[in-house]
């Protein structure tokens, strides 16, 4: 996600197309390509939530609201990890 908001904000990569110094992935291609482009991010964290189970719920119909969240934004379909390097 961090590849896509910095896209978003105007950061310029490194020689390598890097943004950050460890990334692991890239921008999020439909989000910041014309026509269409976002013009604003707002991001949810639900922190503690399993992003199976948060998917479940919506699809279930038990979280309507995140569902319809959802169906109008993007959603990482099993989430998005952090891990560090060493």
């Amino acid at each position: 996600m961090a590849p896509t908001v910095l896209t978003l904000l105007g950061a310029k990569s490194d020689g390598d197309g890097k943004l950050l110094s460890h990334q692991d992935g890239t921008a999020f291609e439909p989000v910041i390509a014309e026509p269409g482009r976002a013009r604003h991010v707002i991001g949810f964290l639900f922190d503690g939530a399993n992003p199976n189970v948060l998917h479940d719920l919506a699809m279930r119909g038990a979280a309507p609201n995140v569902a319809r969240l959802m169906s109008e934004g993007t959603a990482c379909r099993y989430g998005v990890l952090a891990r560090s390097r060493r």
